[in-house]
């Protein structure tokens, strides 16, 4: 494991992102896993149609193109409009990891979730 700065300040543990440096074995594991839950979600249609990250074929102009769509439509049909951006540049560093396995209940990806877990402890000790 290795840290990365991010952006910001060297002396903030948050400004460093962790980067594996993970075996061989371990990085095929980890694509074929990538894969297989990709392609389940897929195919269970258990992604909403507008969530453009980080799928196929799909891009920020994808997302881009579907909300100029939504709020033309809006204009046409004479009704107001709003927006809100927000920056989830470290949404990620915020979700509660706990809540967010708890929705996990196939053993498949218990798995893979105690793995996770013991590849953010080995984080957490390059960081002490």
């Amino acid at each position: 494991m290795i840290s990365l700065l991010k952006t910001g300040s060297q002396t903030v543990v948050q400004n460093y992102r962790p980067i594996a440096l993970l075996p061989s074995l371990s990085k095929v594991f980890e694509k074929l896993v990538h894969k297989y839950i990709c392609n389940y979600l897929e195919h269970h249609k258990l992604l909403i149609p507008n969530n453009f990250g980080f799928r196929k074929k799909l891009s920020t102009l994808n997302s881009f193109v579907s909300t100029c769509h939504i709020l033309y439509q809006a204009y046409d049909s004479n009704l107001s409009s709003r927006i809100v951006f927000l920056d989830m540049s470290n949404a990620f560093d915020r979700v509660d990891h706990t809540c967010f396995t708890s929705k996990f209940y196939s053993s498949v990806l218990l798995a893979l979730l105690n793995f996770l877990h013991m590849m953010s402890l080995s984080v957490l000790k390059s960081f002490l």
